[in-house]
Protein backbone atom coordinates (compact mmCIF):
# COMPACT_ATOMS: atom_id res chain seq x y z
CA UNK A 1 0.00 0.00 0.00
CA UNK A 2 1.32 3.43 -0.94
CA UNK A 3 1.61 5.93 1.89
CA UNK A 4 -0.47 8.37 -0.19
CA UNK A 5 -3.35 5.98 -0.83
CA UNK A 6 -6.54 6.54 1.13
CA UNK A 7 -8.28 3.35 2.26
CA UNK A 8 -11.99 2.87 1.55
CA UNK A 9 -14.90 0.51 2.07
CA UNK A 10 -18.14 1.04 0.14
CA UNK A 11 -21.43 -0.20 1.61
CA UNK A 12 -24.16 -0.12 -1.01
CA UNK A 13 -27.63 -1.23 -2.04
CA UNK A 14 -26.47 -0.93 -5.67
CA UNK A 15 -29.05 1.02 -7.52
CA UNK A 16 -28.12 3.18 -10.50
CA UNK A 17 -26.69 6.11 -8.52
CA UNK A 18 -24.72 3.63 -6.41
CA UNK A 19 -23.25 2.20 -9.61
CA UNK A 20 -21.98 5.64 -10.62
CA UNK A 21 -20.54 6.15 -7.12
CA UNK A 22 -18.69 2.84 -7.41
CA UNK A 23 -17.33 3.97 -10.78
CA UNK A 24 -16.13 7.21 -9.18
CA UNK A 25 -14.19 5.14 -6.67
CA UNK A 26 -12.80 2.83 -9.35
CA UNK A 27 -11.57 5.82 -11.37
CA UNK A 28 -9.74 7.09 -8.28
CA UNK A 29 -8.38 3.59 -7.65
CA UNK A 30 -7.04 3.35 -11.19
CA UNK A 31 -5.28 6.69 -10.76
CA UNK A 32 -3.51 5.38 -7.65
CA UNK A 33 -5.23 7.77 -5.24
CA UNK A 34 -7.17 5.18 -3.24
CA UNK A 35 -7.17 1.55 -2.21
CA UNK A 36 -10.63 -0.01 -2.21
CA UNK A 37 -10.51 -2.74 0.41
CA UNK A 38 -13.93 -4.20 -0.38
CA UNK A 39 -17.54 -3.49 -1.29
CA UNK A 40 -20.33 -4.73 0.97
CA UNK A 41 -23.95 -5.17 -0.10
CA UNK A 42 -27.15 -4.33 1.77
CA UNK A 43 -30.83 -4.64 0.91
CA UNK A 44 -32.53 -1.39 -0.07
CA UNK A 45 -33.01 -0.34 -3.68
CA UNK A 46 -33.15 -4.07 -4.36
CA UNK A 47 -32.57 -7.35 -2.55
CA UNK A 48 -29.12 -7.99 -1.12
CA UNK A 49 -28.63 -10.72 -3.73
CA UNK A 50 -29.38 -8.30 -6.55
CA UNK A 51 -27.13 -5.72 -4.89
CA UNK A 52 -24.24 -8.22 -4.93
CA UNK A 53 -24.89 -9.09 -8.56
CA UNK A 54 -25.02 -5.42 -9.54
CA UNK A 55 -21.72 -4.71 -7.78
CA UNK A 56 -20.08 -7.55 -9.71
CA UNK A 57 -21.55 -6.29 -12.99
CA UNK A 58 -20.11 -2.81 -12.44
CA UNK A 59 -16.68 -4.23 -11.60
CA UNK A 60 -16.77 -6.49 -14.66
CA UNK A 61 -17.70 -3.53 -16.85
CA UNK A 62 -14.50 -1.68 -15.97
CA UNK A 63 -12.34 -4.83 -15.82
CA UNK A 64 -11.63 -4.68 -12.07
CA UNK A 65 -11.14 -8.13 -10.56
CA UNK A 66 -9.15 -7.48 -7.36
CA UNK A 67 -11.90 -5.99 -5.15
CA UNK A 68 -13.64 -8.52 -2.89
CA UNK A 69 -17.40 -8.31 -2.42
CA UNK A 70 -19.31 -9.35 0.70
CA UNK A 71 -22.95 -10.06 1.36
CA UNK A 72 -24.77 -8.13 4.05
CA UNK A 73 -28.16 -7.65 5.64
CA UNK A 74 -31.13 -9.04 3.73
CA UNK A 75 -33.70 -6.91 5.55
CA UNK A 76 -33.92 -3.98 7.95
CA UNK A 77 -33.28 -4.45 11.67
CA UNK A 78 -36.86 -4.31 12.95
CA UNK A 79 -39.39 -4.53 10.13
CA UNK A 80 -39.09 -5.62 6.53
CA UNK A 81 -39.11 -2.81 4.00
CA UNK A 82 -40.54 -3.10 0.50
CA UNK A 83 -40.78 0.28 -1.21
CA UNK A 84 -44.03 0.83 -3.07
CA UNK A 85 -42.27 3.01 -5.64
CA UNK A 86 -39.37 0.94 -7.00
CA UNK A 87 -37.48 3.83 -8.55
CA UNK A 88 -34.61 1.51 -9.57
CA UNK A 89 -36.91 -1.29 -10.75
CA UNK A 90 -37.11 -4.67 -9.06
CA UNK A 91 -33.43 -5.54 -9.47
CA UNK A 92 -31.83 -2.14 -8.73
CA UNK A 93 -30.78 -1.73 -12.36
CA UNK A 94 -34.19 -0.75 -13.75
CA UNK A 95 -34.80 -4.34 -14.92
CA UNK A 96 -32.58 -3.75 -17.95
CA UNK A 97 -31.75 -7.04 -19.72
CA UNK A 98 -28.10 -8.12 -20.07
CA UNK A 99 -26.61 -10.77 -22.33
CA UNK A 100 -24.23 -12.18 -19.73
CA UNK A 101 -24.26 -12.88 -16.00
CA UNK A 102 -21.53 -11.13 -13.99
CA UNK A 103 -18.55 -12.96 -12.51
CA UNK A 104 -19.58 -13.83 -8.95
CA UNK A 105 -16.32 -15.57 -8.01
CA UNK A 106 -15.13 -12.45 -6.18
CA UNK A 107 -17.99 -12.77 -3.65
CA UNK A 108 -16.56 -13.92 -0.31
CA UNK A 109 -18.10 -15.95 2.51
CA UNK A 110 -17.81 -13.54 5.45
CA UNK A 111 -20.61 -11.11 6.25
CA UNK A 112 -20.33 -7.36 5.81
CA UNK A 113 -20.45 -6.38 9.49
CA UNK A 114 -17.64 -8.79 10.44
CA UNK A 115 -15.45 -7.73 7.53
CA UNK A 116 -15.84 -4.04 8.34
CA UNK A 117 -14.88 -4.76 11.95
CA UNK A 118 -11.91 -6.97 11.00
CA UNK A 119 -10.53 -4.47 8.49
CA UNK A 120 -10.82 -1.62 11.00
CA UNK A 121 -8.62 -3.62 13.37
CA UNK A 122 -6.11 -4.30 10.61
CA UNK A 123 -6.01 -0.62 9.56
CA UNK A 124 -6.95 1.43 12.66
CA UNK A 125 -7.80 5.10 12.02
CA UNK A 126 -7.09 4.64 8.30
CA UNK A 127 -10.36 3.46 6.74
CA UNK A 128 -13.00 5.73 5.22
CA UNK A 129 -16.41 4.06 4.98
CA UNK A 130 -18.82 5.37 2.32
CA UNK A 131 -22.35 4.19 3.17
CA UNK A 132 -24.71 4.80 0.24
CA UNK A 133 -27.60 2.49 1.13
CA UNK A 134 -29.71 1.85 4.22
CA UNK A 135 -27.41 1.76 7.25
CA UNK A 136 -28.27 -1.78 8.34
CA UNK A 137 -24.77 -3.22 7.82
CA UNK A 138 -23.09 -0.28 9.53
CA UNK A 139 -25.46 -0.47 12.50
CA UNK A 140 -24.91 -4.22 12.86
CA UNK A 141 -21.14 -3.68 12.67
CA UNK A 142 -21.31 -1.05 15.42
CA UNK A 143 -23.43 -3.30 17.66
CA UNK A 144 -21.20 -6.31 16.89
CA UNK A 145 -18.07 -4.23 17.65
CA UNK A 146 -18.82 -1.29 19.98
CA UNK A 147 -15.35 0.24 19.43
CA UNK A 148 -15.61 0.11 15.64
CA UNK A 149 -16.30 3.78 15.00
CA UNK A 150 -13.33 4.84 17.15
CA UNK A 151 -11.09 2.97 14.69
CA UNK A 152 -12.58 4.48 11.52
CA UNK A 153 -11.02 7.54 9.95
CA UNK A 154 -14.30 8.89 8.56
CA UNK A 155 -17.83 7.81 7.74
CA UNK A 156 -19.64 9.34 4.76
CA UNK A 157 -23.39 8.75 4.55
CA UNK A 158 -25.84 9.52 1.78
CA UNK A 159 -29.12 9.75 3.60
CA UNK A 160 -31.40 11.70 5.86
CA UNK A 161 -32.82 15.14 5.42
CA UNK A 162 -32.20 18.53 7.00
CA UNK A 163 -35.36 20.47 6.09
CA UNK A 164 -38.02 17.79 6.43
CA UNK A 165 -38.25 17.20 2.68
CA UNK A 166 -38.94 13.56 1.93
CA UNK A 167 -38.82 11.46 -1.21
CA UNK A 168 -40.11 7.99 -0.30
CA UNK A 169 -42.46 9.47 2.31
CA UNK A 170 -43.71 12.95 3.17
CA UNK A 171 -40.85 13.64 5.56
CA UNK A 172 -38.14 10.97 5.14
CA UNK A 173 -35.37 10.20 2.68
CA UNK A 174 -35.20 6.67 1.23
CA UNK A 175 -32.09 5.27 2.94
CA UNK A 176 -33.13 6.40 6.42
CA UNK A 177 -36.77 5.46 5.86
CA UNK A 178 -35.76 1.96 4.71
CA UNK A 179 -34.19 1.24 8.11
CA UNK A 180 -34.80 4.03 10.63
CA UNK A 181 -33.56 1.94 13.56
CA UNK A 182 -30.24 1.35 11.81
CA UNK A 183 -29.86 5.05 11.01
CA UNK A 184 -30.66 5.87 14.64
CA UNK A 185 -28.08 3.38 15.92
CA UNK A 186 -25.35 4.71 13.64
CA UNK A 187 -25.93 8.35 14.55
CA UNK A 188 -26.06 7.46 18.24
CA UNK A 189 -22.91 5.33 18.26
CA UNK A 190 -20.64 7.03 15.76
CA UNK A 191 -17.45 8.51 17.20
CA UNK A 192 -15.54 9.30 14.02
CA UNK A 193 -16.08 12.35 11.77
CA UNK A 194 -19.42 11.51 10.14
CA UNK A 195 -20.41 13.44 7.02
CA UNK A 196 -23.99 13.52 5.77
CA UNK A 197 -25.01 14.15 2.16
CA UNK A 198 -28.72 14.78 2.68
CA UNK A 199 -31.63 14.63 0.25
CA UNK A 200 -31.80 18.42 0.23
CA UNK A 201 -28.18 18.60 -0.91
CA UNK A 202 -29.20 16.42 -3.85
CA UNK A 203 -32.53 18.09 -4.61
CA UNK A 204 -31.99 21.79 -3.85
CA UNK A 205 -28.33 22.62 -3.33
CA UNK A 206 -26.65 20.84 -6.24
CA UNK A 207 -27.40 21.67 -9.86
CA UNK A 208 -25.98 19.69 -12.77
CA UNK A 209 -27.76 20.46 -16.02
CA UNK A 210 -29.44 17.67 -17.95
CA UNK A 211 -28.10 19.17 -21.19
CA UNK A 212 -24.54 18.67 -19.91
CA UNK A 213 -25.45 15.13 -18.82
CA UNK A 214 -26.79 14.36 -22.28
CA UNK A 215 -24.22 16.10 -24.45
CA UNK A 216 -21.04 15.33 -22.47
CA UNK A 217 -21.59 12.08 -20.56
CA UNK A 218 -24.22 10.76 -22.93
CA UNK A 219 -21.86 10.99 -25.90
CA UNK A 220 -19.02 9.01 -24.33
CA UNK A 221 -18.27 5.67 -25.98
CA UNK A 222 -16.78 3.79 -23.04
CA UNK A 223 -17.98 0.61 -21.26
CA UNK A 224 -18.85 2.50 -18.06
CA UNK A 225 -20.74 5.19 -19.98
CA UNK A 226 -22.56 2.55 -22.01
CA UNK A 227 -23.68 0.80 -18.82
CA UNK A 228 -24.94 3.92 -17.04
CA UNK A 229 -26.57 5.40 -20.15
CA UNK A 230 -28.41 2.12 -20.60
CA UNK A 231 -29.54 2.09 -16.95
CA UNK A 232 -30.67 5.72 -16.85
CA UNK A 233 -32.41 5.78 -20.22
CA UNK A 234 -35.67 4.51 -18.74
CA UNK A 235 -35.70 7.46 -16.31
CA UNK A 236 -34.98 10.10 -18.91
CA UNK A 237 -38.06 9.14 -20.91
CA UNK A 238 -40.15 10.53 -18.05
CA UNK A 239 -37.78 12.64 -15.93
CA UNK A 240 -39.60 14.40 -13.04
CA UNK A 241 -36.88 16.87 -12.03
CA UNK A 242 -36.87 19.29 -14.95
CA UNK A 243 -33.44 20.42 -16.14
CA UNK A 244 -31.57 19.18 -13.05
CA UNK A 245 -29.78 15.83 -13.20
CA UNK A 246 -30.37 14.65 -9.64
CA UNK A 247 -27.31 13.04 -8.04
CA UNK A 248 -27.55 11.27 -4.68
CA UNK A 249 -24.96 8.66 -3.73
CA UNK A 250 -22.57 10.33 -6.16
CA UNK A 251 -22.42 13.41 -3.93
CA UNK A 252 -21.36 11.49 -0.84
CA UNK A 253 -18.65 9.90 -2.98
CA UNK A 254 -17.48 13.26 -4.36
CA UNK A 255 -16.97 14.51 -0.80
CA UNK A 256 -15.30 11.29 0.36
CA UNK A 257 -12.83 11.26 -2.52
CA UNK A 258 -12.08 14.98 -2.37
CA UNK A 259 -12.55 16.64 1.00
CA UNK A 260 -11.71 19.99 -0.63
CA UNK A 261 -14.90 19.69 -2.68
CA UNK A 262 -16.89 20.55 0.45
CA UNK A 263 -17.39 24.31 0.16
CA UNK A 264 -19.77 24.68 3.08
CA UNK A 265 -20.64 22.45 6.04
CA UNK A 266 -22.00 22.67 9.57
CA UNK A 267 -21.85 20.47 12.66
CA UNK A 268 -25.00 19.29 14.41
CA UNK A 269 -26.46 16.84 16.86
CA UNK A 270 -28.71 14.62 14.74
CA UNK A 271 -31.29 12.00 15.67
CA UNK A 272 -33.77 9.89 13.71
CA UNK A 273 -37.52 9.89 14.35
CA UNK A 274 -38.71 6.33 14.97
CA UNK A 275 -42.33 6.70 16.10
CA UNK A 276 -44.10 9.36 14.08
CA UNK A 277 -46.89 8.25 11.77
CA UNK A 278 -45.86 10.81 9.16
CA UNK A 279 -42.24 11.40 10.15
CA UNK A 280 -40.75 7.93 10.77
CA UNK A 281 -37.21 7.90 9.34
CA UNK A 282 -36.86 11.69 9.30
CA UNK A 283 -33.50 13.03 10.46
CA UNK A 284 -33.89 15.77 13.06
CA UNK A 285 -31.14 18.32 13.72
CA UNK A 286 -30.99 20.16 17.03
CA UNK A 287 -30.60 23.72 15.73
CA UNK A 288 -31.45 25.56 18.91
CA UNK A 289 -29.08 28.33 19.96
CA UNK A 290 -29.04 26.99 23.51
CA UNK A 291 -29.04 23.24 23.91
CA UNK A 292 -29.62 21.50 27.22
CA UNK A 293 -26.37 20.49 28.90
CA UNK A 294 -27.64 16.90 29.00
CA UNK A 295 -27.62 16.68 25.21
CA UNK A 296 -24.57 14.93 23.73
CA UNK A 297 -21.94 16.43 21.48
CA UNK A 298 -22.44 17.17 17.79
CA UNK A 299 -22.34 13.85 15.97
CA UNK A 300 -22.60 14.76 12.27
CA UNK A 301 -21.12 17.15 9.75
CA UNK A 302 -23.78 18.25 7.28
CA UNK A 303 -22.48 18.87 3.76
CA UNK A 304 -24.29 22.02 2.66
CA UNK A 305 -22.51 22.79 -0.62
CA UNK A 306 -20.14 20.96 -2.94
CA UNK A 307 -17.90 22.40 -5.63
CA UNK A 308 -19.74 21.97 -8.94
CA UNK A 309 -16.56 21.59 -10.98
CA UNK A 310 -15.37 18.78 -8.69
CA UNK A 311 -18.69 17.01 -9.20
CA UNK A 312 -18.49 17.31 -12.97
CA UNK A 313 -14.85 16.21 -13.05
CA UNK A 314 -15.65 13.07 -11.05
CA UNK A 315 -18.61 12.31 -13.29
CA UNK A 316 -16.39 12.52 -16.37
CA UNK A 317 -13.80 10.25 -14.77
CA UNK A 318 -16.47 7.75 -13.70
CA UNK A 319 -18.03 7.50 -17.17
CA UNK A 320 -14.70 7.58 -19.05
CA UNK A 321 -13.64 3.99 -18.23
Amino acid sequence: MSSTEELFIIDTDTGVDDAIAILQMIAAKKSGKVKLLCITAVAGNCSSNDAVQNICRVLDTVNVHDVPVYRGATESIVSSFDPVAKFHGNDGFNDVPFEHEPNMSRVQDDFAWKVISDLSKEYPQLINVVAIGPLTNIALAMKFDPELSTRLKTLFIMGGNIEGIGNVSEAAEFNFHADPEAASIVLRLTRCPTYIASWELCLKYTSINMKWRSEVLGSMKKPAADLINKLEEIWFNDWPFGENWILCDQLAMVAALNRNSIKKNSQHFAQVELKGDLTRGMMVLDQRHQRESSKPRNNVIIIEELDQQCIMDQMRDAFNQ
